[in-house]
């Protein structure tokens, strides 16, 4: 578990916007279509975006996602503290040929209580796997 550090932990409960406040790794891309619709694109196999402080409170049941699905498809893997900590989820997104239509994929997490960073690890097959627009913890 990590301290709150400098700056106010973001609550895992609310719409936490993907490309606020977070560190990314190699393809992975801000871009902006249509007004105030930024996302994270070109988002490969085993390319991450990390968020810092993600207050939990009480523990979720779920992870939600606002993704528009490229051909490939893949996976969301979270986990906490480091791209290898501790797994908390897994969120498939299917395959899609339209980029642009967005959709909401929900899956399980277990274990996720205090203040964590927060590493989504993508996975999946060769080429751009999805666009991520938003994501969210919700509770039972």
């Amino acid at each position: 578990m990590i301290s709150q550090g400098v700056g106010a932990p973001l609550g895992a409960f609310s719409r936490i916007e993907a490309e606020v406040a977070c560190q990314l790794t190699r393809n992975v891309r801000i871009e902006a279509f249509d007004v105030d619709k930024e996302h994270l694109t070109e988002i490969h196999k085993d390319d991450a975006a990390a968020y810092k402080y993600i207050d939990f409170g009480k523990s979720p049941a779920t992870f939600t996602a606002e993704v528009a699905g490229q051909a490939a498809g893949g996976a969301i893997e979270i986990y906490f503290d480091s791209p290898a900590g501790k797994r908390i989820g897994v969120c498939a997104i299917p395959a899609n040929t339209n980029p642009k239509a967005w959709e909401t994929y929900t899956c399980d997490v277990t274990g996720a209580t205090g203040v964590h960073a927060i590493y989504l690890k993508f996975t999946g097959g060769d080429g751009s796997l999805f666009n991520l627009d938003w994501f969210t913890f919700n509770l039972k």
